[in-house]
């Protein structure tokens, strides 16, 4: 049979590639488990309707928790959701009809 277009299970690739390839798909299992934990100044602007302008001012004012890696700013995701979760909508009291 041609072991070419032989179509193997992953067991069966583990023991062909050795462990090497068993290194390399746990790696590629890993990854497809990961979770994000920041998330990029577009993605917490859409998050609050925001512009990506408007999101990069609440940024520089403190409003918005970041970090800087080279030059790209990062949103920790915990603090981000914390910081939304405390400024929940209010009722509103004073009504005008």
């Amino acid at each position: 049979m041609n072991q070419v277009n032989k179509k193997c299970t992953v067991a069966e690739s583990e023991r062909i590639l050795g462990m090497r390839g068993r290194d390399q798909l746990h790696n590629k299992r890993e990854q497809m488990n990961y979770v994000k934990k920041t998330y990029t100044v577009t993605e917490a602007g859409n998050i609050l309707g925001l512009s990506r302008a408007s999101t990069y001012a609440a940024i520089k004012r403190g409003e918005i928790p970041s970090f800087r890696i080279g030059n790209k700013i990062l949103i920790p995701k915990e603090a981000f959701d914390r910081k939304v979760a405390g400024h929940a909508p209010r009722e509103v009291t004073n009504r005008i009809d």
